[in-house]
C-alpha cells in the first residue's frame, strides 16, 4: 500500500503531464522560429524591393509636379531648334507609346541628319541646348541616338536622335514640331 498522502498522488502525474506540454511547446516553438528564420531573407528582399519602389514613387510624383506647374504644357517645336544645327535634317513624327501618368502623354520624334557627317561633339552640344531650350515648356529627351562612325572624317558620322516630351493631354493644340 501506498503510504503518502492522497495529494502528493496526484502531484507527480501532473507534474510529468506540464514538463510533457512544455517539451511540446518548445519543440513547436523551436519549429516556428526555423520557418521564419527560412523567410526572413525572402522579407527583407520585399522590404529593400518595397522600399526602392517607395523612392521611384517619391522621385515621380516630384517629377509630376515639376510638369504641372510649368505654365506651357507642350514642348518647344522642334523645327527652330534644329534650324541651329546647320544641316538638312528629316523629322517624323513616330507612334507615341501609351503613357503611364494620367492626363499625359509622350510626343516622340525621330530627327535623322540623313547622310550629312556631322561633328559629334557639336551633336552633343546641340543636344545640350536643346534639351535646355525653355524652361517653361516640358524638355526634349534624346531617348535614344545612333551614330554610324565616318571613315574619311574621325569625330563625324551619320547621326539618328529619338527625342521625347511629355505633353499634357487636355493641353492646348501641340506645336506641329
Amino acid at each position: 500500500m501506498d503510504s503518502s498522502p492522497p495529494k502528493l498522488r496526484f502531484l507527480w502525474p501532473t507534474v510529468a503531464a506540464v514538463w510533457l506540454v512544455a517539451v511540446a511547446m518548445i519543440v513547436g516553438t523551436v519549429a516556428r522560429v526555423q520557418d521564419a528564420r527560412a523567410r526572413l531573407p525572402g522579407k527583407l528582399r520585399d522590404l529593400r524591393e518595397l522600399s526602392a519602389q517607395e523612392k521611384e514613387i517619391a522621385n515621380h510624383t516630384a517629377a509630376r509636379r515639376f510638369f504641372e506647374s510649368l505654365p506651357v504644357k507642350h514642348p518647344a517645336p522642334l523645327d527652330p531648334l534644329l534650324k541651329k544645327t546647320g544641316f538638312e535634317v528629316k523629322v517624323k513624327d513616330i507612334a507615341n507609346p501609351p503613357s503611364r501618368a494620367t492626363g499625359w502623354r509622350v510626343r516622340r520624334k525621330d530627327v535623322d541628319f540623313g547622310e550629312a557627317e556631322v561633328s559629334l561633339a557639336n551633336i552633343m552640344q546641340w543636344i545640350r541646348e536643346t534639351e535646355l531650350a525653355d524652361s517653361n515648356r516640358p524638355p526634349w529627351r534624346v531617348a535614344r541616338i545612333s551614330a554610324r562612325a565616318s571613315a574619311r572624317n574621325p569625330g563625324s558620322g551619320h547621326v539618328v536622335l529619338l527625342f521625347e516630351a511629355l505633353e499634357q493631354s487636355d493641353a492646348e493644340t501641340p506645336q506641329p514640331n
